[in-house]
């Protein structure tokens, strides 16, 4: 079977947060379930905070790098790279 990868934003990574915690029935749940912190998962949410190794494994993700991206203008050019 292959796998695939797929780079995902912080919203999206934060989509999934919120989406499990719901699944859970709300956030003290999900905490307890999965061990973790409430008020660092409350930092995460509110984007204070990265999400830690323990959370991205229960979300079914890992980091794989940080990506620091500097976006300029280029005299001349009308033209948009990404």
């Amino acid at each position: 079977m292959a796998l695939r990868r797929r780079i995902l934003t912080r919203d999206e990574v934060l989509a999934r947060l919120e989406a499990a915690i719901e699944a859970h029935g709300g956030l003290r749940r999900f905490v307890r379930r999965h061990a973790l912190s409430e008020s660092y998962i409350s930092n995460v949410r509110s984007g204070r905070r990265s999400p830690p190794d323990n959370l991205l494994r229960v979300l079914g993700l890992e980091q794989s790098a940080v990506t620091y991206v500097h976006t300029y203008e280029i005299a001349g050019t009308e033209e948009v790279v990404s």
